[in-house]
């Protein structure tokens, strides 16, 4: 590889650091002083008496237009996904009932009755602005829309090769952020025309962002800030060489590596491409082809981000895991048994908020990005200490830390610099013979250098990611009712989603809840009885550093704690509800305790 500049070796602390001299640095105070937990909270705002719980009077409630039967019912049928003869049984027994509704589903949905498919029977253009305009509904509009778009094949059925690949888009900025179809292709494999595929959609961004849209009397400018695929796709759409190619990195024109069988990416420091230099195809080894995105005023390198869900959580942090356990891996079948048993534990801690509760290696085939996503930001710190050899675990905590960094709205900006250093450092050991050697530096974790730029551009890592437009992808799955005819299937469920009696988008309150644990006042604190307008808070004792490098644990907010306070104090609830919610763990005789950063902003 190639020399090592200075910035490629992590600082003692990130507090301090910044990613250019101009910029401003993270206040954030690491230095502790001796007090016990409960007196460093007697800063708490608006610090209330318990008696608050009962002395206030209770609000009159908002008055809401009654539902009518038809809308409860189509509001129904559309939550727990009903068959249109379920709908039509439940109507016939409302109707005898006394209820007015409609006897046919089609017409309590609000059915499309036939679908508009395009000539070949395997492509349907929804339109860009229609999905914008159901999309925008009530909310505040800024002047710019910010779009994301993502484009990605979709299986349909295990004994078959047929699957969609859609146009989704979002808006980022103002109202709700459910991706929605723009474009829908199915047959079996890719769509065998890019342009065919994509022109429609691209017509409708020109249009766009060249004169904008009128929405409700308002004319609003638009933006395509991001089109968010994975690696496969993006070369699909960028008419580039496979990421597996030795010109395969979208960020650097460094030729790869053939070493053992696969292509790696050994190189730091290679001429970074740029939108000049792709458009004019000045490494035409990393070309197969014109791109019809290219006829966008858009930066053909960086409107393409690196997906984290893809790079970070299902590549390197999953390679991690399977050099750890599988085969002859760094940990033994009984530590391998005590890791699953470190997990199954922490299972019982994690919230609601959480998709998916961690379980054990022996089922790591069947982790999805979530699970992967969750080891790496909260759980594996906790779990893999004293399990892995100390060399492996303080590399580990390169990555960990890194993007902790890179995922915090707080500090993405701020550490920036600080981040690249670690994940470069994370790269170039990673290749070393004392951990996984030369042949394991391939296309996912050589890109981990480029990440920290991505960020600077498109924010926090979650703001760019394809979690959500995954998430969207299953249910687009979960449309289809028989194996006949897919795309007609899905066109009338989606005419179903923005028929007349569709969901309303609402701003969901963050409950507060006894046994959550909140940073309030810089400090560990469990809520142990919630009140009309307070809660009753408990310190956590002792709080300290869990770990002091690649930095300082609490830099960024993470402490290892001793038993919960037996007192209490009363915090305003508002007060609690803007704290950061954090993610308490077992650990020895205490706790860990950590911001939940997939529910930030």
């Amino acid at each position: 590889g190639a020399a090592s500049s200075a910035d490629d070796y992590p600082p003692e602390s990130c507090a301090g650091t910044s990613s250019s001299g101009s910029e401003t640095e993270c206040d954030h105070d690491t230095n502790r002083d001796d007090l016990p937990a409960e007196q460093r909270m007697q800063d708490s705002p608006k610090e209330m008496s318990s008696d608050s719980c009962s002395d206030v009077d209770d609000e009159p409630p908002s008055e809401q237009p009654e539902p009518s039967a038809t809308e409860e019912l189509a509001t129904i049928a559309r939550r727990f996904h009903l068959t249109h003869g379920a709908v039509n049984a439940f109507a016939a027994s409302l109707r005898r009932l006394g209820h007015d509704v409609p006897k046919d589903a089609r017409t309590i949905l609000g059915t499309e009755r036939k679908a508009e498919l395009g000539q070949s029977n395997t492509f349907i253009h929804f339109g860009l602005v229609k999905g914008l305009t159901e999309s925008l509904g009530d909310a505040l509009l800024p002047q710019e829309l910010h779009l994301q778009a993502s484009i990605d094949g979709l299986p349909l059925f295990k004994s078959s090769s047929v699957g969609f690949w859609p146009i989704l888009c979002r808006v980022t900025n103002c109202g709700d952020s459910t991706p929605f179809v723009v474009s829908l292709f199915c047959d079996s494999g890719k769509p065998p025309n890019l342009e065919t595929f994509l022109r429609p959609f691209l017509d409708e961004v020109q249009e766009l962002t060249t004169n904008g849209m009128v929405f409700k009397g308002r004319h609003i400018d638009v933006c395509l800030t991001a089109m968010v695929c994975d690696a496969p796709a993006r070369s699909f759409v960028k008419q580039i060489k496979s990421h597996a190619g030795y010109h395969g990195c979208e960020r650097c024109s460094q030729r790869g590596q053939y070493v053992e069988g696969r292509v790696t990416f050994p190189e730091l420091n290679a001429p970074l491409r740029t939108n000049e230099t792709f458009r004019d195809q000045a490494d035409p080894a990393h070309h197969i082809g014109e791109s019809p995105v290219a006829d966008l005023d858009v930066d053909m390198v960086t409107i393409f981000p690196l997906d984290y869900m893809h790079l970070v959580c299902l590549g390197v942090m999953r390679r991690l895991l399977r050099s750890w356990t599988c085969g002859r891996g760094t940990l033994s079948v009984g530590q391998q048994r005590d890791l699953s048993r470190k997990l199954v534990a922490c299972a019982k801690e994690f919230p609601s908020d959480f998709q998916r509760k961690p379980r054990g290696v022996d089922e790591l085939d069947r982790w999805k990005a979530t699970e992967l996503r969750s080891f790496l930001l909260y759980v594996g710190p906790v779990v893999l200490k004293s399990l892995l050899p100390e060399t492996h675990y303080e590399h580990f905590l390169l990555l960990h830390v890194a993007i902790r960094i890179l995922a915090s709205p707080a500090y993405y900006v701020c550490h920036n610099s600080f981040a690249r250093g670690l994940l470069r450092y994370f790269v170039q050991q990673f290749g070393t013979s004392a951990l996984y050697g030369p042949k394991q530096l391939t296309y996912n974790v050589h890109t981990l250098s480029h990440l920290a730029e991505e960020c600077l551009i498109h924010g926090p890592l979650d703001a760019f990611s394809a979690f959500g437009f995954e998430n969207f992808l299953g249910k687009l799955k979960r449309m289809l009712r028989t194996r006949n005819n897919p795309l007609a299937q899905v066109s009338r469920r989606l005419s179903e989603r923005a028929g007349p009696a569709s969901f309303q988008s609402t701003t969901k309150t963050h409950a507060i809840k006894e046994g959550q644990c909140y940073l309030l006042n810089d400090r560990p604190a469990v809520i142990v009885k919630v009140c009309r307008i307070s809660c009753d808070v408990a310190a956590l004792t002792n709080p300290r550093d869990f770990f002091k490098a690649p930095a300082h644990s609490s830099a960024i907010e993470i402490y290892r704690t001793d038993v919960q306070s037996t007192s209490t104090k009363s915090w305003p609830q508002d007060a609690v509800r803007n704290a950061p919610r954090c993610l308490k763990l077992p650990y020895k005789k205490g706790f860990v305790v950590t911001p939940l950063l997939h529910l930030q902003g």
